[in-house]
């Protein structure tokens, strides 16, 4: 079988190149295959659920005999799979989210919704367009866990 690439989206941010493809194909849950391509380098795929996971599970778990109130920072939102996994502690206050590509956003909020199950919808979610390492030096705000989902 051939799999066929379509491409959705290809943008020229301040950051360089984003293009956002479809495979035809579909993956084991049905849902369509994604990939976000950042001047010309591979930067995420829909398929990387279980990673993606992994950060949260990794950062929050040890939290979680201590606290019942976390705060947590997210750099980096991509599909929203770190946010969705964040999101499922009951013990979660609040996620502020940091992404520095608008469309990246767009996306998550959009087109992505159905696979991070409305993660940003949540009313614990804050959304931050901006660059990480600017928001990190101006914000007095402090978290209980920081999860770095960047990869550029």
């Amino acid at each position: 079988m051939k799999r066929e690439k379509i491409i959705l989206s290809r943008v020229m941010t301040p950051q360089g190149e984003l293009q956002l493809q479809q495979w035809v194909e579909s993956d084991e849950k049905n849902h369509p295959v994604y990939e976000i391509i950042f001047n010309g380098v591979f930067l995420m795929a829909s398929y990387n659920e279980l990673s993606e996971k992994q950060l949260a599970y990794l950062a929050i778990e040890p939290l979680t005999l201590e606290r019942q109130d976390i705060r947590v920072l997210v750099g980096g939102l991509g599909i929203g799979y770190t946010l969705r996994a964040t999101l499922d502690y009951n013990w979660i206050q609040s996620v502020d989210v940091v992404e520095i590509e608008e469309y990246i956003i767009t996306w998550a909020k959009g087109l992505f919704s159905e696979l991070n199950g409305y993660a940003c919808f949540d009313s614990r979610v804050h959304l931050i367009k901006m660059d990480l390492g600017d928001y990190i030096h101006k914000t007095d705000k402090t978290y209980d866990a920081i999860i770095l989902d960047v990869d550029n």
